[in-house]
């Protein structure tokens, strides 16, 4: 079983060209297994949900108005090999309450790629 847990704050001071967001609090939960693991090449998978909550205080940017509630949610796959690590993460949103008229921001793919030190 795999458990990660991620609170953060993050304060967000006037920007260029008057870009002034607000403030943003938020919850990373990963839930899942790590199903396989190869110690001779050290080569494994992560298989996981992500559930994750942010709240951001109205601001301003350039579209305009910014912040509001969003909870979103989906799997991600992790796989690593010695120092280096990939990770795919599909989101949906199950939750938006914005400021203003912003757009909803849908779907989510994220991709990233890692080294280990």
């Amino acid at each position: 079983m795999y458990q990660y847990y991620d609170l953060f704050y993050w304060v967000n001071t006037r920007g260029k060209k008057g870009i002034t967001e607000g403030d943003e609090v938020g919850l990373d939960v990963n839930l899942g297994l790590h199903p396989y693991h190869n110690n001779l090449t050290n080569t494994g998978v992560f298989v996981m949900l992500d559930v994750s909550a942010r709240h951001k205080d109205r601001g301003v940017d350039t579209a305009g108005t910014t912040g509001g509630t969003r909870i979103s949610t989906g799997p991600v796959l992790v796989f690593y090999r010695d120092d280096l690590m990939a990770r795919v993460e599909f989101k949906v949103p199950v939750y938006e309450n914005v400021n203003g008229t912003q757009v909803s921001y849908g779907p989510e793919v994220n991709v990233g790629l890692g080294i280990v030190f």
